[in-house]
Order: structure tokens, then C-alpha cells, then sequence
């Protein structure tokens, strides 16, 4: 690359990182704070203009792991630093395609070929109807339906016959006429008001919801699960996880928790409500924390990483629904240690996993966390593709890439190295003491 271009693209760069630090620090009046806190914590904030940033902020700057949607429809995903794209992260465009670059203070470190990228995403203008569309759909996302209607009905004012504009604003008609229903419903788990809110979207455990058929009455789960359970509340997923340390500090997935409004854990001895801490949307991870105390919690695995063949064991809650909620363990071996595409984050295992199973752990034969089951290959996808049925893909992000993200949010974990080989059922008896099941609802 040039260093005409190399400038060029600085410049563009740089003018994006100073849009976001204006943005992040004029909240207005046309502007909205949709869910969270978007002063310190983790909140979501819509711009009149179109921008949505989703993530972690301090002193009402974007500050940590976020998500930043322009209004022409590019996504970053990754880290921010006092309003700057300042770390790794991974730019979205309007076609789907993906690349993954490292910022410094807002300025790209590696000179890859991003420049007419960022030429075609951003010389063509956004067309209006698009840019309501897009507003819109952001407000529906996060439950304000009457203002998603709004801005679906000015998408329709300029094309009257942009049909997803209907189709969207017909649903969320729907929604808010439901809202209104069941108004005033406010839910309050075993007495303890001031529920915190968790995050956004879908994933892998979609499944599950699927399989159970949940309705709108919650069902009652078994002895060992939570009492008082309250009714007229939306269940929509579920996941498992696990405690790292004696704060009452958790990890799972990124995806078992998005859409949570109200996130709920227990395991056999021990029932509590929980909320996000921080998100890492690119390798699918999150902390959440109990607001009850809790004093078992794992060892990550310290010294030498995992080994390409060692034996490892899983614990979660796959299918709670049809399995039933108590505790699953599946043993396999370390089958790869990368992922799909060489991806060095993860690794690939042979024990057996179902939806249910995100965010439990994976131990080694000493007891420690080696990775975090994340989610396993479509086999009847994949099947009719290659024309031959794929078995035992499953896949698990390492306790490496946990490690980083736990240190840049300063949480505090043990690391213990592989001391003796123990037996299966040892390791178990006090894994499913720390390992959670976690029930998300809308």
C-alpha cells in the first residue's frame, strides 16, 4: 500500500474514531438510552441519526467491548477505549463480509487492505427509507415498539412500498398490543426487587426453546431447581455456567444471554438472580454476576496449554427441557486445537454436546477449566453439502482466550497447573457444585 493510501486511510480512520468520541459524549434529547446504563456499565444507546452502540461505558463514553452500528449499516464489533476503537475488533459490512483488524488510539496497526473497503461502504449515501427501516428496527429490538412504529412509518412516507417496513411495523403493532395486556406485569424473583438487565440477540440454544415449547405460563421445574417461580413470563432460552471466582462472578456465552431481561442461575445448592457485567460479542463470551455471594468456583488451567488428544470432561445443562434440569457430564478428547477455519481461540472436542450445553465448562483430568463448550456443527447442514454425515464436531473456546478477556475487565480468577490425573467422578462431584444453569427471559 502507498503512502498516499496509508494516509488516506488514516484519515478515514481517525475521522470515524473523532465521530464516535463526539457521539459518545452528546447524549441529547434526540437521543435514547433504550436499556442499561449508558453513563458506567453496560448499556445501549440510539442516535437521531442513525448510529447504535451496544456495549460497555465509562463516564459516558464508550470504554470496553462494544458494538458500534453506523448509519449506513457497517458494524464494528471489539474494544473501545475513552471513545476510540482502541484494540481488536472485527468490521461487519453491508454484504455480510468480515474482517478482523487491531486499532491503536483509533488508528489501524496493520496496513491491510481495508481502504476501498471503507471507499464503497461510504461513498454511496444511505437511502432514506433505509435509514428509518434501520432506526426502527433497532427500537423494536430492544422493546420500544411504539417508537419502532414511528420510524417504520416514515421509512413507508418515502417508499410506500417498501414491504419489510410493513411486514415489521405489522409485528410490532402486534408486540405492543400485547404489551399492553399484560401491563402491568412486573416480575420480582423470590422477593428481591431491582432486577438488572442482561443483553440482546439469538444463538445456538434457540434449539432448546424450540424443543420445549415454552408458552407463556412458565412451567414449574423440578425440586431441585428455583421456587416461588412467577407465571405470565416469557422464557427464552436457556445455557449453563460456572462461577470463577468467590465475588459471584460467572462465565458463559455471549449468546445465552442476549435478549435476557432477566436472567435467573442455579445449580443443587443454590438459586439466584444475575446480570451482565461485560460481553465479548467476538469470541462469544460474557460475565455476569450473581447477586447472592457464592464460595465454590473453578481453576482455569495454568502452565502449558491443552494438548492435541487429552481426555476432557463437560458439565451443563443440555435440552433442560426434555432431559430434565439436573447436572449432564460427557467425557471426550481434545480432537483439534483450533476451530472451524484454523480459528486459534478455540478448540475443537469430541464430547458430545447439546443445545443447553453453552457456557459449561471443559475440564482436563485435574480438575481445571481448559475451555468453554460454545456450540457444535450442523450435521444435517454440513450433510447435505459434503453428502456424508459428520460426527462428534463440537467445538469450545480456550481457556487462553477466557483469561485475556477476564484480565481486561479485571476480574480476578485462580489459575492452577495440571498437577495429578483424578478420577472423572472426583472431578465431577465438585465441578457440579460451581456449574450453574442459567434461564433466560424475555
Amino acid at each position: 500500500m502507498s503512502n498516499k493510501q496509508n494516509a488516506f486511510l488514516a484519515s478515514i480512520i481517525f475521522t470515524l474514531s473523532f465521530a464516535i468520541l463526539i457521539l459518545a459524549f452528546t447524549q441529547s434529547a434526540n437521543a435514547e438510552c433504550v436499556q442499561g446504563s449508558c453513563d458506567n456499565g453496560y448499556g445501549v444507546y440510539i442516535y437521531e441519526d442513525g448510529w447504535i452502540y451496544e456495549g460497555i461505558w465509562k463516564n459516558e463514553s464508550f470504554d470496553g467491548m462494544g458494538a458500534l452500528t453506523f448509519q449506513n449499516g457497517i458494524k464494528y464489533t471489539g474494544e473501545f477505549k475513552k471513545g476510540l476503537i482502541h484494540g481488536y475488533g472485527r468490521l461487519t459490512l453491508r454484504d455480510g463480509k468480515q474482517q478482523k483488524y487491531t486499532f491503536s488510539n483509533g488508528r489501524i496497526e496493520n496496513n491491510d487492505s481495508i481502504r476501498h473497503l471503507w471507499e464503497t461502504e461510504t461513498k454511496s449515501p444511505v437511502e432514506k427509507h433505509i435509514f428509518y427501516y434501520n432506526i426502527g428496527n433497532a427500537y423494536k429490538k430492544y422493546g420500544n415498539y411504539r417508537k419502532s412504529i414511528q420510524y417504520y412509518n416514515k421509512s413507508l412516507k418515502v417508499n410506500p412500498d417498501f414491504n419489510e417496513a410493513v411486514k415489521n411495523r405489522t409485528h410490532a403493532k402486534k408486540q405492543l398490543a400485547q404489551q399492553s395486556e399484560n401491563k402491568p406485569t412486573e416480575i420480582i424473583l423470590r422477593g428481591t426487587p431491582g432486577i438488572e438487565p442482561g443483553t440482546h440477540s439469538r444463538g445456538w440454544i434457540e434449539q432448546e426453546k424450540k424443543i420445549a415449547g415454552i408458552s407463556s405460563t412458565e412451567r414449574k421445574i423440578s425440586a431441585n431447581g428455583p421456587k416461588n417461580i412467577p407465571v405470565k413470563r416469557q422464557q427464552n432460552s436457556s445455557g449453563t455456567a460456572f462461577f470463577i471466582n468467590n465475588n459471584g462472578q460467572l462465565v458463559t456465552n455471549h449468546h445465552v444471554i442476549k435478549d435476557c431481561k432477566t436472567i435467573r442461575i442455579y445449580n443443587r445448592k443454590f438459586d439466584s438472580e444475575a446480570y451482565v457485567i461485560n460481553v465479548d460479542d467476538l469470541h462469544d463470551l460474557a460475565i455476569i454476576k450473581s447477586k447472592k455471594s457464592y464460595l465454590k468456583y473453578a481453576r482455569l488451567r495454568g502452565g502449558k496449554g491443552s494438548r492435541l488428544g487429552e481426555d476432557i470432561i463437560t458439565l451443563g445443562y443440555p435440552l433442560g427441557a426434555l432431559l430434565g434440569d439436573t447436572i449432564k457430564v460427557t467425557t471426550g478428547s481434545i480432537s483439534s486445537v483450533t476451530g472451524m477455519a484454523n480459528n486459534k481461540s478455540m478448540m475443537q472436542i469430541s464430547a458430545p454436546i447439546q443445545p443447553g450445553s453453552s457456557g459449561g465448562p471443559v475440564l482436563d483430568m485435574s480438575g481445571n477449566v481448559v475451555g468453554i463448550v460454545v456450540s457444535s456443527l450442523n450435521n444435517l447442514k454440513v450433510a447435505k453439502k459434503t453428502g456424508s454425515l459428520p460426527q462428534n464436531l463440537n467445538f469450545a473456546i480456550k481457556s487462553l482466550t477466557l483469561q485475556k478477556f477476564l484480565d481486561t475487565n479485571g476480574i480476578n480468577y485462580v489459575v492452577k497447573n495440571f498437577t495429578i490425573k483424578r478420577e472423572t467422578a472426583d472431578i465431577v462431584e465438585k465441578a457440579k457444585d460451581y456449574t450453574v444453569r442459567v434461564l433466560c427471559y424475555e
